[in-house]
């Protein structure tokens, strides 16, 4: 691609990774991000992920879903001819649709659309050809204006989980300039530019254009979510409140603090970001607040565009990531699961990175799932024997030597703060990364593991 068409094709991930695609009003009570339940899936059946070199791949794609059944398949065909037909018609003949994969190709890039097709698949027929050419409208907007008069009154504050902007960083091949700040542990806050069929997130650029710089920005982002906002939460249950507005902003609103802070809630506002339409609220001490919310968040979470089932607490100096009740088995598990789909998406993307640079030398670990005695979820990443590896924290680290019988492969599980307290001269903490990762190269001594000993759980079977 000339330079023109790569900042295009850049602007073009730019936008459908950070959910700036607009939505069907059919969908607007569904949010962010897609392939958030696949992960999970992953990560519970998992591999053995005993870091073995990656295999290659008959295509530079990330890996597709097995064949589908044959009514999904025509539904598939279906989705490609008016997709590509819209594309077409708009001027951009040369996509190429990987129908399994869900991303459209052109040279020098991905285009992902797996958000667009399950939109696709919920909408009635007739309707079905409007969110197709809206989608496209999406992936190529109208330059943003030239003038910061113009721009303003479309300027909009919004939040992202820091995932998301850390893991587009990877996958865009470029530095990402677009204006953010932190707004607590695990998220940011950024601005866009509000336009009737996308977002486009600002930049640096845009700044030295208009003239100003990025506090007027962010302030002027912040009013203009406000003076959307003027309605009142919902009650969904006794003591949880749900937003209104599904109008792609809803996250945003974990800005508003004063709002949440009227509220009647027992005890600290708790807020969840499932969505992008939908923002859940309820109370820190409300037990059976707590409860009924994450039961609404994991109905939401099922439905495309998935966004984060972890929540954050708003105490008196700003936001703070939110520890569950241990007794509340719902949020503890959702919060596990949202930390495990940050790792591997990253993973993804950092695999998808050595792909294409060529270099397989360094394993990116996967955090995978097992049950205890009790059947509690328990987080786990395999450190194996000659694989030097970027772990990602999880509750516990399997060791695995693989040159050993396959029934006595497993010699080492323990708890992540005895392994790091036993085996941490071995582990250096990577510089870069978010989540964060851990670079293990030498494997433990014998008497290491035997100290570490072999959590039951994760013992052979007899």
């Amino acid at each position: 691609m000339d330079p023109r068409q790569q900042k295009t094709f850049i602007g073009i991930i730019l936008i459908m990774l950070l959910g700036a695609a607009a939505c069907c009003s059919l969908t607007v009570a569904i949010g962010a991000f897609a392939g958030y339940n696949e992960a999970l899936e992953t990560a519970r059946a998992g591999p053995p992920d005993a870091g073995s070199p990656r295999g290659s791949a008959d295509e530079d794609l990330p890996e597709a879903d097995d064949e589908p059944p044959a009514d999904e398949a025509e539904l598939r065909q279906q989705f490609e001819a008016d997709l590509l037909a819209g594309l077409a018609d708009a001027g951009h003949p040369d996509f190429v649709f990987q129908p399994l994969s869900f991303y459209l190709t052109t040279d020098g890039g991905l285009l992902p659309v797996k958000d667009v097709y399950d939109e696709y698949e919920l909408a009635e027929a007739e309707e079905r050809p409007e969110l197709i050419a809206r989608s496209i409208r999406g992936f190529f907007p109208p330059e943003i204006p030239g003038s910061w008069s113009r721009a303003k009154p479309h300027v909009i504050a919004t939040v992202r989980d820091r995932t998301t902007v850390e893991v587009l960083a990877i996958r865009a091949q470029m530095p990402l300039e677009v204006l953010q700040r932190p707004l607590s542990e695990g998220l940011v806050e950024l601005v866009v530019y509000d336009g009737p069929d996308s977002m486009q997130y600002l930049n640096e650029a845009h700044l030295a254009a208009w003239g100003v710089t990025a506090d007027e920005v962010f302030l002027q982002g912040r009013k203009q979510l406000a003076a959307r906002s003027q309605e009142p939460f919902e009650e969904y249950a006794p003591g949880v409140y749900s937003s209104p507005w599904g109008d792609q902003h809803d996250i945003g609103r974990a800005l508003l603090f004063e709002t949440f802070r009227k509220l009647k809630l027992k005890g600290d506002p708790v807020i969840f970001l499932p969505n992008h339409d939908r923002l859940i609220v309820t109370g820190a001490n409300d037990r059976q607040g707590l409860e009924a919310a994450g039961d609404f968040i994991s109905q939401v979470l099922v439905l495309p565009r998935a966004h984060t089932g972890r929540g954050w607490r708003l105490t008196r100096t700003g936001l703070v990531p939110f520890v569950p009740p241990a007794d509340n088995e719902i949020l503890t598990v959702l919060r596990q699961e949202a930390a495990a789909w940050d790792a591997n998406e990253q993973k993804g993307a950092l695999d998808e990175k050595a792909e294409r640079e060529g270099s397989d030398d360094l394993f990116v670990a996967t955090t995978l799932f097992n049950d205890d005695e009790q059947g509690r979820q328990r987080s786990y990443c395999v450190w194996t024997q000659g694989a030097v590896s970027l772990l990602p924290q999880t509750e516990f680290v399997v060791f695995v030597d693989l040159e050993r019988p396959e029934a006595e492969r497993i010699v080492a599980a323990g708890r992540w703060e005895d392994v790091m307290k036993r085996a941490g001269k071995w582990v250096t903490a990577a510089e870069g990364y978010w989540p964060a990762r851990y670079q293990v190269s030498t494997f433990p001594d014998s008497r290491t593991l035997k100290a570490i000993g072999l959590d039951p759980a994760f013992a052979p079977e007899e």
